[in-house]
């Protein structure tokens, strides 16, 4: 009879503590979702699979807020500009009278930089100069095919992205699953907010704020010696028309706006590329727009400006930013 009572007394504290809990984490929800008003900056989610996203885009919407007054530069494109462009640098040659963040996405592409450009950019940001650095294989038809889904650089399939519905006010064509995703992204704070705590990328917040969003890369890991440029054929196959009319429409839209931008190709290590359908493209932009063509310069000849031979160094990026600056010197006399 006492075992009973006792087994009895155990599973009671034990629902006790099951309910307390319960209790307490759904408060703990209601009073965070009060509190916490809606929008892009308050919801840490893995935009287009990449937790870096939302870090970089928070400290940049930060840094501009703390800086009233000055001219916001930023620079979009992959790893190649986040290791390639300082802002801290490039503020220096304008006597700090602009304020700059490096926000370039490791691994993104045309669809996804063009997204980020138009919604969470050009309305949050509201850059005064944009610095937009092209690698070729963002033109490449595979990453615009839905066919690619379940590649992690799904970053043209975002707009299906449950923050990215709300955001939008798009919620045709979900299936159950998203139907449940969304309940919870909708009702659930800790939800919404989950990747705070589990965040693989995390650890490199302080990083970035300290560099604004620049990839400091002190070594060298490519010593290859130059003898002459390689000329590397793309097969015009690859090229993607989605991401031409994308980037056609964005380019609409900055135009429009007045948004002084400046397009940037290259540098390839000792590569001089040539992608038919794209170099037409590119060379209609130089008839047209600020452009800094580094593909085949020998600038950037110098193995020791790598870190391998894709992505520059700290010591390439001083060279890198440099050149930036040059040509964007008539682009912040524009604005004055």
């Amino acid at each position: 009879m006492i075992n009973r009572m006792s087994t009895h007394a155990k599973k009671m504290k034990t629902m006790g503590s099951l309910i307390l809990v319960t209790s307490l984490f759904l408060f703990v929800d209601t009073a965070l979702n009060f509190t916490t008003s809606d929008g892009i900056a308050r919801e840490p989610y893995t935009w287009g699979d990449r937790n870096e996203i939302p870090v970089k885009f928070n400290l940049c919407l930060d840094l501009f807020g703390q800086h009233p007054g000055k001219k916001r530069v930023i620079i979009l494109g992959n790893s190649r500009p986040e290791s390639g462009f300082d802002p801290k640098q490039f503020d220096s040659y304008f006597n700090n009278e602009t304020i700059s963040f490096n926000l370039a996405i490791r691994g993104t592409w045309m669809m996804f930089t063009a997204f980020f450009l138009e919604y969470m950019i050009l309305p949050k940001i509201q850059p005064d100069i944009i610095i937009w650095d092209f690698h070729y294989r963002t033109f490449f038809e595979i990453y615009c095919n839905e066919c690619h889904v379940k590649s992690r650089y799904n970053d043209y399939n975002i707009l299906n992205k449950i923050p990215v519905r709300c955001h939008m006010n798009r919620y045709s064509g979900m299936n159950a699953s998203e139907m449940l995703q969304l309940i919870k992204y909708k009702s659930s704070f800790l939800y919404r907010t989950r990747t705070l705590v589990i965040n693989p990328s995390w650890e490199i917040q302080p990083l970035l704020k300290h560099t604004r969003g620049f990839n400091w890369i002190p070594f060298n890991e490519w010593n290859e010696p130059f003898e002459s440029f390689t000329h590397t054929f793309i097969d015009a196959s690859n090229y993607g028309m989605i991401a031409e009319n994308t980037f056609q429409r964005i380019k609409g839209i900055l135009d429009s706006m007045s948004i002084p931008v400046l397009f940037v190709y290259g540098p390839f290590g000792h590569e001089i590329i040539q992608f038919d359908p794209l170099d037409s493209l590119l060379n209609d932009l130089k008839e047209s727009d600020a452009f800094l063509d580094l593909n085949g310069s020998p600038e950037f000849t110098n193995a020791s400006l790598y870190w391998d031979e894709v992505h520059l160094n700290c010591q390439g990026a001083k060279k890198y930013t440099e050149m930036i600056y040059n040509e964007c010197v008539s682009l912040y006399q524009e604005l004055n």
